[in-house]
């Protein structure tokens, strides 16, 4: 079962631009520590 579970969850995606969604997450969290996150203090 988790080998079934792994390969849909690594396999591209159409409407991700043909990227995992693992790859799409990375990116975005790159783009938040490039970009910083507002605190308060």
């Amino acid at each position: 079962l988790a080998a079934v579970a792994y390969t849909l969850n690594n396999r591209p995606r159409k409407v991700l631009d043909w990227k995992t969604p693992a790859e799409v997450f990375a990116e975005q969290l790159r783009s938040l520590s490039t970009h910083g996150v507002a605190t308060t203090g």
